[in-house]
């Protein structure tokens, strides 16, 4: 039981490392578009905000500061469900 248990953990494992290994220029991208997109929309409406009230650099900083995290999460989120997405269909 625990050997037919290592054996699907190994298959597993070597279809995620197949996966990536073969489709990782478009995880690339979709990575970087968001990185991109989420940077450039929490810092315009920040410095939205700063240009209507006269705040330059205060909510600027804090888009940025804010879109880090977020962007963080939500690229962990989009990598856990691709993986997951992967590695069920081998049961």
């Amino acid at each position: 039981m625990a050997e037919s248990r290592k054996n699907i953990e190994d298959k597993k494992t070597e279809a995620l490392l197949d996966t990536w290994a073969s489709s990782r220029i478009a995880v690339f991208g979709q990575v970087s578009i968001m990185v991109v997109f989420g940077m450039t929309l929490f810092a315009g409406v920040g410095y939205l905000l700063d240009q209507k009230f006269g705040s330059f650099p205060g909510f600027f900083i804090a888009g940025l500061v804010i879109a880090f995290p977020s962007i963080q999460f939500l690229i962990y989120k989009k990598i856990k469900a691709y993986s997951l997405d992967k590695t069920t269909n081998l049961k």
